[in-house]
């Protein structure tokens, strides 16, 4: 969209051309500690820390309410299970918007903490406030992990003749999450069964077991897929 000389973003994540160009091309890193660098659909970061690789991830959840706190563990501790390895840490921020009340901000937490437990990862930080700047509830987390430094497996590293595998199946996080964003529509055409069936695909969202033992197979790369 073109606004007088200026083009506007469109909602959503930008597009990889401008990505590179507006971003990435930017970014120069002098630090010889850094072995893997920003990069379209390169998720982690490594450090090197001697014997080990620190790994590291940062998303936000922005494009929905429901089960915000769940999703915002998944997406960070899913990027860093795709280099092979279960996260250990995990930073939290959490922005709520003006008129939040305590038992909202619970509910939040408590989903967070729930989410957490069931992989095994901790929460080790972050920040919370109330702010005018956002309508509805951003969750920014950053999840961090070890690995040695023969063993990580990056997006880049596909190989030509490497077979395609897909664990679970596909759409499962956008399926779970039309299903509590538009409940009230959906409940009178699908009906409560099929329904309640699309929500419990918010248990399936997390891939560190799959990450980790496809980690100790030694294949060439992973990528958690999302958002189309």
């Amino acid at each position: 969209m073109v606004m007088g000389n200026k083009k506007v973003l469109e909602v959503g994540k930008i597009p990889n051309s401008l990505l590179q160009t507006l971003v990435l091309d930017k970014i120069k890193i002098k630090n010889v500690d850094v072995l893997v660098n920003p990069g379209i659909g390169e998720d982690c970061c490594a450090l090197d820390f001697g014997d080990q690789l620190c790994v590291m991830s940062t998303d936000p959840i922005t494009g929905t309410a429901a089960e915000v706190g769940r999703l915002a563990v998944h997406i960070s501790c899913n990027d860093v299970a795709s280099c092979g390895i279960a996260p250990i840490g995990l930073m939290v921020t959490v922005l709520a918007p003006e008129g939040t009340t305590v038992e909202d901000l619970e509910k939040v937490s408590d989903q967070l903490n729930q989410a957490a437990n069931e992989i095994g990862v901790d929460i080790i930080g972050g920040h919370t406030e109330v702010t005018q700047a956002v309508n509805r509830f951003v969750l920014i987390t950053m999840a961090v992990g070890k690995i040695k430094k023969d063993r990580m497996i990056t997006t880049s590293g596909a190989k030509v003749g490497d077979d395609i595998v897909i664990t679970k199946g596909a759409g499962i996080e956008g399926t779970a999450i039309i299903a509590y964003e538009k409940e009230d529509e959906l409940l009178p055409v699908i009906g409560e069964e099929l329904l309640n069936k699309a929500k419990s695909y918010m248990e399936k969202l997390s891939v560190v077991p799959e990450g980790v033992i496809a980690g100790e197979f030694g294949v060439h790369s992973m990528h958690d897929v999302t958002e189309g």
